[in-house]
């Protein structure tokens, strides 16, 4: 299998422009599997000075992307060169617009599923834990940065609307299928069927991981939900206890963050 991908250019290779929660981080692990490394919002965890520089992204103010992808000079030798979820698909036009010859993934599901998928699990982050204390201020960064790009920015602040964020879900995906050009897009439901590698590798022309190694399935609603309770439970001991177990705190964030 092909895997030395970060060493042939330190441009972005590949753009995923699918909206969270429709197996991104599937998508990631399977990327990084094939040594495209890839830059997801889990990353924002391991470079919290990156939040402002999304923000600055998305208001067009930021015209230097190797402050993000090779992080100044400290990722020089080992860029992000693909990019998947939030907040990248925020500004996967001006990531096209920038690198003109990468190659674009939109992974997707049935519109319901993901909305009840974000609703029980993406969408409660900011809803429940925006004002905790307990929370680093790294993390409330992260929020503050996810608010103003997909809650006030994509969905306008009408998330709740459920037919509304659908219709903002459908013109996204369809806007992507007019605008990129067919043989430089994959349309990707990682929930389905077998051949998921086959149609990945074949697109991105690499060879296929062994036929024992099954595709990446990782961060589904149940996993994501879990998550979300634990830091619900450790708010609350938190709030009862005080600040005897921020250690804890900051080790389930960075569980939290940091897990594949």
């Amino acid at each position: 299998m092909k895997t030395d991908q970060k060493n042939t250019s330190s441009t972005i290779k590949v753009i995923g422009a699918g909206f969270g929660r429709t197996g991104t981080t599937s998508l990631k692990v399977a990327l990084n599997m094939l040594g495209f490394k890839c830059y997801h919002m889990q990353e924002t965890g391991k470079h919290p000075t990156h939040n402002e520089l999304w923000i600055d992204a998305y208001e067009g103010k930021l015209t230097d992307y190797d402050l993000i992808f090779k992080d100044g000079k400290q990722l020089k030798n080992d860029p992000y060169i693909a990019t998947c979820d939030w907040p990248s698909t925020a500004i996967w036009e001006q990531l096209m617009e920038k690198y003109p010859d990468a190659k674009v993934i939109l992974t997707l599901r049935d519109a319901e599923g993901w909305y009840k998928s974000m609703r029980n699990t993406v969408y409660r982050i900011p809803t429940e834990f925006s004002n905790s204390y307990f929370l680093p201020g790294a993390f409330r960064r992260m929020i503050n940065m996810h608010t103003k790009l997909v809650w006030a920015g994509t969905f306008q602040n009408r998330f709740e609307d459920k037919d509304y964020a659908i219709n903002v879900y459908n013109q996204h995906n369809e806007r992507v299928k007019k605008l990129v050009p067919k043989e430089k897009l994959l349309v990707l439901d990682v929930t389905k069927g077998e051949g998921r590698w086959k149609e990945l590798c074949e697109f991105l022309e690499v060879e296929e991981p062994s036929e024992n190694i099954p595709f990446p399935r990782v961060n589904d609603t149940k996993e994501m939900e879990e998550k979300i309770n634990k830091l619900n439970r450790l708010r609350w001991t938190m709030i009862l206890t005080g600040p005897s177990v921020l250690v804890a705190a900051v080790a389930c964030l960075m569980y939290f963050f940091l897990r594949k």
